[in-house]
């Protein structure tokens, strides 16, 4: 990519462990304001023992921002998503 505006519309990036629970509701409600990113981690922030716990809770905070966003305007960030390993990009 050769686009300078990319490189730099992340912004400042929120980082945050899949398996909190209130991210989909922060995201809703603006609580971060509208000028960030959003780094989603299954990595060293999630203890060995909570992985496939905070796989699952990933799953159901993404599918509330999208199906919210069919229906309420909000600012939707940049969402990374770091895994464990590459098997959990499926």
């Amino acid at each position: 990519m050769k686009n300078e505006q990319i490189y730099y519309s992340v912004g400042a990036l929120l980082y945050c462990p899949a398996n909190k629970e209130s991210l989909a509701d922060s995201v809703i409600n603006e609580k971060f304001g509208k000028k960030y990113s959003l780094a989603i981690c299954l990595e060293d922030s999630i203890n060995d023992n909570f992985v496939a716990e905070a796989e699952v809770q990933l799953v159901s905070t993404v599918k509330k921002i999208y199906k919210e966003l069919q229906t309420k305007d909000f600012y939707l960030p940049k969402i990374f998503i770091r895994v464990r390993k590459h098997e959990q990009i499926k």
